[in-house]
């Protein structure tokens, strides 16, 4: 079969990767190509907390196609650990690996070409509650007291899908 270039061609290195941007939970790019016998895409992406079991890079792709495997790479390029299966799926797991900026190269084993679906399954980033918590209503609301010019509250958090943080002044 013919394979044509995708729409994030020329990533063929770390320079020039697609990037991904930072990631949390799933995010996924469909109808990707290794459309010549020399054709890798790599792309850049960065998490923002250490993985889990729960987390993972994998692409999905038709093995009698064509046997596509892929790498991790770190933040200089250098291979962390690759995935060379013959299945119809290549997966690598981030569990263990701390927030910063990864690559995943996407290549065909001796020259194999195929389209392929990207997943990564990122770790989202907790938050702490700050030190105004419990700070949820106007009951409880953090006392700024009376206010004038420019005032800062630093390290404040929405620490919860349900927090909110009330706060009372006068000027």
């Amino acid at each position: 079969p013919t394979f044509s270039a995708d729409s994030d061609e020329a990533n063929e290195t770390t320079a020039t990767a697609t990037n991904l941007g930072t990631l949390s939970g799933l995010t996924t790019r469909s109808n990707r190509s290794i459309h010549t016998t020399t054709d890798v895409d790599v792309y850049k992406f960065t998490t923002q907390a250490t993985g889990t079991t729960a987390h993972y890079v994998r692409i999905d792709f038709t093995h009698s196609v064509g046997d596509l495997d892929i790498d991790l790479l770190d933040s200089s390029g250098n291979v962390l650990t690759s995935s060379t299966g013959t299945t119809d799926r290549e997966e690598i797991s981030l569990s263990g690996r701390t927030a910063g900026v990864y690559y995943l190269r996407v290549r065909g084993y001796s020259g194999a070409r195929g389209n392929y679906s990207l997943s990564i399954n990122a770790p989202t980033p907790t938050f702490s509650a700050d030190s105004d918590e419990a700070n949820e209503t106007t009951a409880t609301a953090t006392d700024l007291r009376t206010l004038s010019g420019l005032t800062t509250r630093s390290n404040r958090s929405i620490h919860t899908t349900t927090d909110v943080d009330v706060y009372k002044f006068t000027t």
